[in-house]
């Protein structure tokens, strides 16, 4: 009974053990989530960030356009080849910055597919762990209930056990009662039977005593009466 006792308890501790994990585990679970959610989010800002350079690079182009179509009207107005170089410089010079910012642009329409890609990849699988962390959370919520099923039986049984060895305790209490009683008396039956045994041999021996003085005393008789007839 002892041993069941002793395995009770060491299922008991296991089983808290295991219930005590069972918060890190989602714990765990929900920092996964909560990681791929972040990275998700930072993914959006810097899509936002790419977008919003876009678009001014595209002002920027226009802006570069009225230049331009400024610059082509001043030629119908100048007056001289050195006004028309420099029209044309300008011209040119818008060109080519121009051309730096469709570059420019291009690039970073790139940059923004890829990063597209890379989010809606993201994404999918954020759903496929979104999926599997709920179906492991249910998982483990099914693993409480058993342990806390498992805990509740194993205490069970230890009242039951405890029960039982009280029963045993209190049988046990009163046979050592009985057995004292039977003992005190036994002793004092004991003592009893010495003490009678002890006068007994007190009389016999007093009995003995006064036999052996009285033949003492017959005998010393006996030889006075002797001795006067002598």
């Amino acid at each position: 009974m002892l041993i069941a006792l002793q395995n009770c308890d060491r299922k008991i501790e296991e089983t808290k053990r295991k219930i005590d994990q069972c918060p890190q585990q989602m714990a765990a679970l929900d920092n996964k989530v909560k990681n791929a959610e972040a990275s998700i989010a930072e993914m959006n800002e810097r899509l936002d960030a790419l977008k919003k350079d876009r678009r001014q690079i595209e002002r920027d182009v226009e802006d570069l356009e009225i230049k331009k179509k400024k610059s082509q009207a001043k030629l119908s107005s100048v007056s001289s080849n050195k006004e028309y170089r420099a029209a044309l410089k300008e011209m040119e010079e818008l060109d080519r910055n121009r051309g730096l910012l469709e570059d420019r642009a291009l690039e970073l329409m790139e940059q923004m597919e890829q990063l597209e890609r890379e989010l809606e990849s993201a994404e999918r699988d954020l759903d496929e762990l979104r999926k599997e962390t709920e179906k492991e959370r249910k998982t483990l919520e099914k693993e409480i209930a058993s342990y806390q099923g498992e805990l509740e039986k194993y205490q069970a049984d230890i009242q039951t056990y405890n029960a039982q060895v009280n029963k045993v305790v209190q049988q046990y209490a009163k046979d050592i009662e009985i057995w004292a009683q039977e003992d005190k008396q036994l002793n004092e039956e004991y003592g009893l039977d010495i003490q009678n045994n002890l006068n007994s041999f007190n009389n016999e021996l007093s009995i003995y005593n006064s036999t052996v003085q009285k033949a003492i005393k017959d005998a010393e008789l006996a030889q006075a009466k002797i001795l006067q007839e002598a």
